[in-house]
Protein backbone atom coordinates (compact mmCIF):
# COMPACT_ATOMS: atom_id res chain seq x y z
CA UNK A 1 0.00 0.00 0.00
CA UNK A 2 1.20 3.58 -1.21
CA UNK A 3 0.93 4.73 2.35
CA UNK A 4 2.58 6.81 5.19
CA UNK A 5 1.23 7.14 8.38
CA UNK A 6 2.34 10.52 10.51
CA UNK A 7 1.09 11.18 14.10
CA UNK A 8 1.03 15.03 15.17
CA UNK A 9 2.07 15.78 18.81
CA UNK A 10 3.16 19.10 17.80
CA UNK A 11 -0.15 20.94 19.31
CA UNK A 12 0.06 23.18 22.12
CA UNK A 13 -2.61 21.01 24.46
CA UNK A 14 -3.76 24.57 25.41
CA UNK A 15 -7.37 23.42 26.40
CA UNK A 16 -5.27 19.86 28.33
CA UNK A 17 -2.91 21.38 29.85
CA UNK A 18 -0.37 18.45 29.63
CA UNK A 19 1.19 16.49 26.65
CA UNK A 20 -1.84 14.91 25.37
CA UNK A 21 0.42 12.49 23.58
CA UNK A 22 2.13 11.39 27.03
CA UNK A 23 -1.39 10.80 29.18
CA UNK A 24 -1.92 7.69 30.35
CA UNK A 25 -4.79 5.54 29.44
CA UNK A 26 -5.00 2.13 31.56
CA UNK A 27 -1.41 1.26 31.08
CA UNK A 28 -0.30 2.89 28.12
CA UNK A 29 0.04 6.33 26.82
CA UNK A 30 -2.04 7.91 24.43
CA UNK A 31 0.50 7.77 21.52
CA UNK A 32 1.35 4.22 22.39
CA UNK A 33 -1.95 3.13 22.12
CA UNK A 34 -2.60 4.61 18.91
CA UNK A 35 0.72 3.38 17.35
CA UNK A 36 0.00 0.10 18.52
CA UNK A 37 -3.11 0.36 16.36
CA UNK A 38 -0.76 1.38 13.29
CA UNK A 39 1.34 -1.60 13.88
CA UNK A 40 -1.35 -3.92 14.07
CA UNK A 41 -2.35 -2.52 10.32
CA UNK A 42 1.61 -3.11 9.45
CA UNK A 43 2.50 0.55 9.59
CA UNK A 44 5.06 1.81 11.56
CA UNK A 45 4.47 5.62 12.29
CA UNK A 46 6.22 8.86 12.14
CA UNK A 47 5.78 11.25 14.77
CA UNK A 48 5.29 14.72 13.88
CA UNK A 49 6.91 17.22 16.77
CA UNK A 50 7.96 20.56 17.09
CA UNK A 51 10.94 19.49 19.06
CA UNK A 52 13.46 16.90 18.40
CA UNK A 53 12.25 14.15 21.41
CA UNK A 54 11.74 10.87 20.41
CA UNK A 55 8.54 10.13 21.73
CA UNK A 56 9.25 5.99 21.61
CA UNK A 57 12.91 4.98 20.53
CA UNK A 58 12.03 3.00 17.45
CA UNK A 59 9.96 5.93 16.12
CA UNK A 60 11.34 8.49 13.76
CA UNK A 61 10.55 12.17 14.92
CA UNK A 62 10.29 15.04 11.99
CA UNK A 63 10.10 18.13 12.51
CA UNK A 64 6.63 20.54 12.81
CA UNK A 65 8.47 24.36 11.75
CA UNK A 66 5.69 26.31 12.15
CA UNK A 67 3.23 24.76 15.39
CA UNK A 68 2.18 27.69 15.84
CA UNK A 69 -0.09 27.48 12.83
CA UNK A 70 -2.01 24.33 14.16
CA UNK A 71 -2.07 21.23 11.80
CA UNK A 72 -2.12 22.25 9.03
CA UNK A 73 1.83 22.87 9.29
CA UNK A 74 2.39 19.68 10.86
CA UNK A 75 0.58 18.24 7.60
CA UNK A 76 2.65 20.32 4.99
CA UNK A 77 5.56 18.96 6.74
CA UNK A 78 4.48 15.03 6.70
CA UNK A 79 3.35 15.34 2.98
CA UNK A 80 6.71 17.08 2.16
CA UNK A 81 8.79 14.04 4.20
CA UNK A 82 6.88 11.22 3.07
CA UNK A 83 8.35 8.67 0.09
CA UNK A 84 4.41 7.50 -0.48
CA UNK A 85 1.66 9.29 -2.30
CA UNK A 86 -0.52 9.16 0.53
CA UNK A 87 0.13 10.33 4.26
CA UNK A 88 -2.35 8.92 7.14
CA UNK A 89 -2.45 11.88 8.90
CA UNK A 90 -3.39 11.61 13.03
CA UNK A 91 -3.67 13.26 16.55
CA UNK A 92 -2.04 11.70 18.95
CA UNK A 93 -5.38 12.10 21.13
CA UNK A 94 -7.17 9.41 19.78
CA UNK A 95 -6.02 6.24 21.80
CA UNK A 96 -8.72 4.15 21.35
CA UNK A 97 -9.65 4.75 17.92
CA UNK A 98 -10.72 1.26 16.28
CA UNK A 99 -8.54 -0.28 12.96
CA UNK A 100 -11.33 -0.60 11.40
CA UNK A 101 -11.45 3.14 11.03
CA UNK A 102 -7.98 3.52 9.38
CA UNK A 103 -8.83 0.36 7.14
CA UNK A 104 -11.97 1.95 5.54
CA UNK A 105 -10.01 4.66 4.88
CA UNK A 106 -6.71 3.06 3.48
CA UNK A 107 -9.48 1.18 1.24
CA UNK A 108 -10.53 4.17 -0.51
CA UNK A 109 -7.05 6.06 -1.30
CA UNK A 110 -7.41 6.07 -5.13
CA UNK A 111 -8.64 8.83 -7.02
CA UNK A 112 -9.70 11.46 -3.83
CA UNK A 113 -6.88 13.96 -2.70
CA UNK A 114 -8.83 13.89 0.67
CA UNK A 115 -10.43 10.75 2.35
CA UNK A 116 -11.63 12.09 5.74
CA UNK A 117 -13.50 10.54 8.29
CA UNK A 118 -16.74 11.45 9.22
CA UNK A 119 -19.12 10.87 12.56
CA UNK A 120 -22.73 12.03 12.99
CA UNK A 121 -22.28 14.46 10.22
CA UNK A 122 -18.93 16.05 11.61
CA UNK A 123 -15.57 15.23 9.54
CA UNK A 124 -12.81 14.76 11.25
CA UNK A 125 -9.68 16.39 9.59
CA UNK A 126 -7.01 14.73 11.73
CA UNK A 127 -8.52 11.60 11.36
CA UNK A 128 -7.73 11.39 7.37
CA UNK A 129 -5.59 10.71 4.45
CA UNK A 130 -4.15 13.29 1.86
CA UNK A 131 -2.13 13.18 -1.54
CA UNK A 132 0.80 15.07 -1.84
CA UNK A 133 -0.41 16.47 -4.65
CA UNK A 134 -1.54 19.00 -2.01
CA UNK A 135 1.52 20.21 -1.24
CA UNK A 136 1.56 23.62 -3.37
CA UNK A 137 -1.68 23.70 -1.93
CA UNK A 138 -1.23 23.82 1.18
CA UNK A 139 1.91 26.18 0.50
CA UNK A 140 -0.10 28.88 -1.23
CA UNK A 141 -2.83 28.56 1.71
CA UNK A 142 -0.45 29.42 4.46
CA UNK A 143 1.48 32.28 2.23
CA UNK A 144 -2.01 33.70 2.44
CA UNK A 145 -2.59 33.15 5.91
CA UNK A 146 -5.63 30.44 6.49
CA UNK A 147 -4.41 27.80 8.13
CA UNK A 148 -7.96 26.16 8.17
CA UNK A 149 -7.91 22.57 7.95
CA UNK A 150 -11.71 22.28 7.10
CA UNK A 151 -10.76 25.17 3.93
CA UNK A 152 -8.34 22.90 2.55
CA UNK A 153 -10.71 19.91 2.09
CA UNK A 154 -13.82 22.35 1.53
CA UNK A 155 -11.02 23.53 -1.61
CA UNK A 156 -10.04 20.09 -3.18
CA UNK A 157 -11.63 17.17 -3.88
CA UNK A 158 -12.60 15.02 -1.02
CA UNK A 159 -14.29 11.94 -0.27
CA UNK A 160 -16.16 11.61 3.04
CA UNK A 161 -15.77 8.07 4.77
CA UNK A 162 -18.82 7.58 7.90
CA UNK A 163 -17.03 5.71 10.51
CA UNK A 164 -19.99 5.28 12.78
CA UNK A 165 -20.12 1.69 12.17
CA UNK A 166 -16.78 1.20 14.18
CA UNK A 167 -17.60 4.00 16.88
CA UNK A 168 -20.35 4.10 19.73
CA UNK A 169 -19.04 7.51 21.53
CA UNK A 170 -17.51 10.67 19.80
CA UNK A 171 -15.27 10.87 22.63
CA UNK A 172 -13.34 8.03 20.87
CA UNK A 173 -12.11 10.57 17.73
CA UNK A 174 -10.39 13.59 20.20
CA UNK A 175 -9.62 14.00 23.87
CA UNK A 176 -9.14 18.40 24.32
CA UNK A 177 -9.70 18.24 27.96
CA UNK A 178 -10.11 17.08 31.27
CA UNK A 179 -14.08 16.81 31.09
CA UNK A 180 -13.41 15.05 27.90
CA UNK A 181 -10.32 12.82 29.75
CA UNK A 182 -12.90 11.80 32.56
CA UNK A 183 -15.00 10.32 30.07
CA UNK A 184 -13.03 8.79 28.22
CA UNK A 185 -11.45 6.60 31.08
CA UNK A 186 -15.08 5.90 31.86
CA UNK A 187 -15.93 4.23 28.68
CA UNK A 188 -12.26 2.47 28.79
CA UNK A 189 -12.45 1.31 32.42
CA UNK A 190 -16.08 0.30 30.63
CA UNK A 191 -14.70 -2.02 27.94
CA UNK A 192 -11.32 -2.89 28.86
CA UNK A 193 -9.14 -5.43 31.31
CA UNK A 194 -6.34 -3.18 32.11
CA UNK A 195 -8.14 -0.23 33.35
CA UNK A 196 -5.76 0.64 36.83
Amino acid sequence: MDISFYITVAGNSSRMGVDKARMILGNQTFLDRLVATIVELGFLPNIVSKSVENYLSNLRVILDYTPQIGPLGGLYQALTDAKTDYVCYLSCDIPLLPKQVLSALIQQTKGSLCIVSSYQGKNYPLIAIYHKKLIQVIEHQIQIQNFKMMDLLNANETQIIDISPWIQDEILLNCNNQEDLEKLKKLYKDQFSDYD
